[in-house]
Formats: C-alpha cells, structure tokens, sequence
C-alpha cells in the first residue's frame, strides 16, 4: 500500500513495512552478491599466482572494484549497519593495507584509506553483533596484526598536545581487547591461543620476558592439555602445557618455540632445549596426520570455530534499522565469519624447523654438548637450504617470502660462515628484485644485512653504497622521516663514511670488482643452489 491508502499507520508499521520490502530485495539480490565473493575470492588466487609486482598491484585494484560493488549492493539490500557489510569492509581495507606497502606515491594514503575501512568495520560488527560478539574480537585480532607489522611511531594531535604514538603499543592493546571478547565469547581454542601467542611476541620483541612467558603459557594452555612447571628464574614459576587432546595443533608449534627463546634469554639451556625439542615433536606430528590422513594439516583452524555456531552466531541480535536476513543462514554465516588463525604453509613450517634447530644448537652447546649441537647447526643448515628453494615459489605470498627471507638471514648470521652469509644475501636480493616483491621493508632490510656484513669484513666503500640504495629506497617509498627503519639505516651510513674516511677510502670514486671477489661471491651462490 502507498502511503493514500494507508493515511492512519504510525511510524513502527511503516518501519516494519520498509524492512518487509527490503528482506524481498535481499532475496532477490542474493545471488548477484554472490557471484561478486565469488569473484574476489577468484582474483585473490590470482594474486597469489602472480609472478611480478605490478600484475599483483593490478590484480588488487581489481579486487578492490570488485569488493567496492558488493559492498554498495549490500548497503542497498542489507543495510550499512549489517555485520556482511563489516566483512566486505574489513577485507577490502586488508587489500587497501596490502597496496599501501607496495606503492611508493600513494602507497601511505591507500594505507590509511584501508586502516579507516578496518576500524569503520569493527564499529559495524560492535554496533550490530553487540560489544561482547566473537566477530567483534576477530576483527580487532585483524587489525592489530596490520598496527604489528607496520611497527612505526607516528605523532598524534591529542587535545591540542602532540603525542608519540607506536603502533607496538596499539596493537598491544588491541590484541589484549580482543583476547577479552574470544576468551568470554567462546572461551579456549586456537582463536584464543594465536591471540595470545601474539601478545607474547609483542612482549618478546619490547624484551620484557615475564609478560612474553605468561602470554605463551595462556596460549599453551588455551589449545587444551596438561600442565607442566618451568622456571623462569629462581623465584618465579609458570604453567604451561605439554600433553593433551590440542598440544599438537600446528600453532603450538611456534608458541613452544616462543617458550624456548624467553628460557634462552634467562640461560636456562636445559628447559629451553626441552621446550625446542617439544616444537619438533608437534611438526613431526603433523607430518604424520598429514601422511596418514591425506589432510593439509594448517587448514583445520575452523573446527573450534564451526563447533561454536550454536552458542554464538551472527544473526543471533538483529541490527537497529530490522534489515535481517532470514533466508540461507548457513552461506551467510560462513560469509560473515573471520579467520583469526593463518593457514601455514611449507615454508612456514620449514624456518620454523631451521630456526628451532639452530637455537637448539646454541642451547647444547652452552650445556656442553658438542657432538649434539654440531649436528644441530648441520640440521638447520640444511633445512635452511630447501626454505631458499620454497622463496622461489610463486604458491608463497610476499609476506610468508619476506618474513621467511629475513629469518633465514638471520640464521646464517648466527651460523657464523661470512662466505655462505654472503652468498645467501645475494642470491636472495636478486630473487626479491626479480620476482619483484610488494614488501620493499624486507628487501631494504636484507640489503642492510649484507651492508653490515661488509662493515664486519671492513669493505667500507660496499657497505656505503648498499646503505645509500636503502635510504634512497625508503625516500622513494615515501617513509616518514622519524621511522625507526630510516633512523637506523641513517646512522649506520653515517659511521660506514666516517669508518671509510678513517681508512682514507675516496669514496667519489665507484668500486672496482676483482676477479676474485666474483669468484668468492659465486662460489657462495652455487653452494645454496
């Protein structure tokens, strides 16, 4: 009826009427909204297939479109405070993040635009599901990983004072938030334990290793299993698992190894070689599901999540205006739900073996084990070789390729074999160049690797050049000036040139490669091949 037909009706029939009309329309639209996630979830695998930077920038503004029109179609159907606008709108703000690190001119706004999208979602999800939802506590885990990887301090205008603010610091508290809402929502689970594992690094990172330890205890004991004692020093003990029904799960992994390196730091050898030994007894364990069952054993992060439908779901607490969707809950509730945990990959699982071996070297040789330990660093080297195979793979995102990239340099720096360390850089450079890697920090921070290596070697001149590239890379990239990155690779061009001034090294003119410097630098690539 028009509104002459009807001249008597109050205000909430006319409501109820309008959300009558607009439940049609969404039934109407639901396939067309369909095929558009159809889509993206299409050209996301496109992404990942990609061979060079500029078709993955191109495959990500076609995502963008694509997400951009579901979402205004949503908006129209739905309504804009409905949780899948939220979930439209936080994976195009990930894609807005991903393009903010790759371009140089406007790379820092299409960041910004994609945090904005990520923040505007948590509102919708906290306005719609309610402050307490699951889905609220999972976009929050969302957005604080971006806040943890960008790691920069930025000065904010507070009430007309100027604050320093670090991203370390607001991903802490994000992470903490979102542990709240998982822990009072849905309670224990993989959710909860990766929250927490995170939480752990934050503290591991900023070295304050009491915290560190009773986050990775929390998250040890939110996968489920057995208690355990280690000492953490000699007044203070902590609970931790190492049996149970979850202590296998793949991300146990990494939250034992995060135990391991808090005991290294204390010097407690035989507790950290216990806890690093635990790690390999949980991959080799997931190697065998994986045998057995024919699985991949990094893709049942859902189970806990799917286990919990009934208790939590989307639809349970309609939104403000009535736009609910009564129609397909089972598609719409896969739709509307994040996945907090990351599916790892062989690459993942292969550094973290490599890394896991080398510190058990450190640990038994500290407690005297020679024998043990050189067939440790032997065990991480060679793991560490077939991790330099898998970068090549163009299956591996450019985050999992960078972060693995700058773990194994770290290795090889720890193994202590300067040819081989070289070698490494120069192979894996030439890769990131090549491939053309969207994570400009990871290629700027290997380039300062190797220019700190050639400091170590006293070839100032190298060491100049390499830093003067990083700078001008960063400038290029638009990093602000007060970064921490920028700082650093700053200073350290500065006391290269003072050391090659010290030496009289002239540094106008351009260095001259010998024969058998390229002799030296090949025989260290062809042992990594």
């Amino acid at each position: 009826l028009n509104s002459a037909q009807r001249p008597n009706t109050d205000s909430d029939v006319e409501r109820t009427l309008q959300n009558i009309a607009r439940i049609e329309y969404s039934k109407s639209t639901w396939p067309q909204r369909k095929a558009l996630h159809k889509q993206d979830e299409a050209i996301a695998q496109s992404v990942l297939r990609a061979k060079h930077s500029s078709e993955r920038k191109r495959l990500r503004m076609e995502r963008i479109q694509v997400l951009t029109a579901a979402m205004d179609l949503e908006k129209t159907t739905v309504g804009e405070s409905h949780p899948q606008v939220a979930k439209t709108m936080l994976t195009r703000g990930l894609v807005q993040v991903q393009m903010g690190t790759a371009s140089s001119s406007d790379g820092r706004h299409v960041l910004y635009d994609g945090i904005r999208d990520m923040r505007t979602a948590v509102h919708i999800y906290r306005d719609s599901l309610g402050k307490r939802h699951p889905s609220v506590g999972r976009a929050l885990a969302k957005l604080a990983q971006v806040y943890e990887k960008r790691n920069s301090t930025e000065t904010v205008d507070t009430n007309g004072v100027l604050v320093k603010q670090r991203d370390s610091d607001q991903a802490m508290a994000l992470y903490n938030y979102s542990a709240k809402i998982i822990r009072n929502s849905i309670g224990n689970g993989p959710e909860l334990g990766y929250v927490l594992k995170c939480i752990g690094d934050l503290h591991q990172r900023d070295r304050r290793y009491p915290q560190a330890m009773e986050a990775y205890s929390a998250a040890s004991a939110a996968f489920g299993g057995r208690n355990r004692q280690v000492r953490v020093s000699s007044s203070r003990t902590v609970m931790t698992n190492e049996e149970g029904d979850g202590c296998y799960h793949p991300e146990m992994g990494w939250v034992w190894f995060g135990i391991g390196q808090v005991l290294m730091k204390k010097r407690n050898w035989a507790d950290a070689q216990d806890a690093l030994e635990f790690v390999l007894i949980v991959i080799a364990e997931n190697k065998r599901k994986k045998e057995i069952f024919g699985m991949t054993i990094f893709s049942d992060t859902s189970t806990d999540a799917s286990n919990n439908r009934s208790h939590y779901s989307p639809l349970r607490r309609p939104v403000d205006d009535g736009s609910v969707m009564t129609y397909d809950a089972e598609s719409l509730q896969s739709e509307i739900e994040l996945q907090v945990v990351p599916k790892r990959t062989e690459l993942d699982e292969s550094c973290l073996m490599a890394q896991t071996q080398l510190s058990m070297g450190t640990a038994q040789a500290e407690q005297g084990w020679r024998g043990k330990a050189k067939e440790s660093y032997k065990e991480a080297h060679h793991v560490a070789e077939r991790c330099i195979v898998l970068l090549k793979s163009c299956r591996v995102s450019d985050e999992n390729r960078s972060r693995a990239a700058l773990n194994i340099s770290s290795m090889f720096e720890k193994l202590g074999d300067t040819q081989m360390e070289m070698g490494y850089y120069d192979r894996c450079t030439s890769l990131f160049r090549t491939l053309g890697g969207d994570d400009y920090l990871a290629l700027a921070r290997l380039l300062g690797k190797k220019s700190a290596l050639y400091m170590r070697m006293g070839q100032f001149r190298d060491a100049v050049e390499i830093l003067t590239e990083v700078v001008h890379l960063f400038r290029t990239k638009g990093m602000p000036r007060d970064h921490p990155e920028l700082l650093r690779v700053t200073s350290m061009l500065r006391d290269a040139r003072c050391a090659a001034e010290q030496q009289g090294i002239d540094l106008s003119q351009k260095p001259s490669r010998s024969r058998s410097t390229n002799k030296k630098k090949n025989r260290g690539e062809s042992s990594l091949l």
